[in-house]
């Protein structure tokens, strides 16, 4: 049999690019070479070389794609000034995000819900974009006191 050449186009997009499959020559039949896929971006699968007829051997198609990946470790909290906890209830199917790991993967655009400490305010969500999080800011809290109070508390209890 014929060994194939390099897969031909229109290749996968977000490929690491579109030189090194090149290399891809003289590769036996029912054997597979890896689509490298750019960064955030994870492979589907391999490039797969399947016997076409008695003579040739041609990769086969549909290739396999580059996805966003998941995020697979926790969100780092370090950098989250007065983070008090995580609010499973309003995360991304309810997960506990310090479980998070790559047998526990969240999907790119999952969210992770965090509470600040008393007196602050989360201005945003952690989210996953390909396979990082972006992580949200702790606000001081304020209150505004109204005129219309006398003789009374305000007490600012929105998380």
């Amino acid at each position: 049999t014929s060994h194939p050449g390099p897969p031909e186009a229109p290749l996968p997009s977000d490929m690491l690019n579109e030189f090194y499959v090149q290399d891809y020559i003289l590769v036996p039949s029912d054997d597979t070479r890896p689509l490298l896929c750019a960064a955030g971006m994870t492979p589907t699968g391999n490039f797969s070389c399947k016997l076409d007829n008695r003579y040739f051997a041609k990769f086969d198609t549909p290739y396999p794609s580059c996805e966003n990946s998941s995020c697979e470790a926790p969100p780092d909290v370090s950098g989250v000034a007065n983070f008090a906890a995580w609010d499973p209830m309003r995360s991304t199917d309810n997960i506990y995000c310090p479980n998070i790991s790559s047998s526990n993967p969240l999907v790119h655009g999952g969210l992770c819900a965090a509470l600040c400490l008393p007196g602050w305010k989360v201005d945003d969500l952690f989210r996953c974009q390909q396979g990082q999080f972006q992580a949200p800011s702790c606000w001081r809290q304020e209150c505004e006191l109204s005129s219309a109070l006398s003789n009374g508390r305000l007490d600012c209890q929105e998380y």
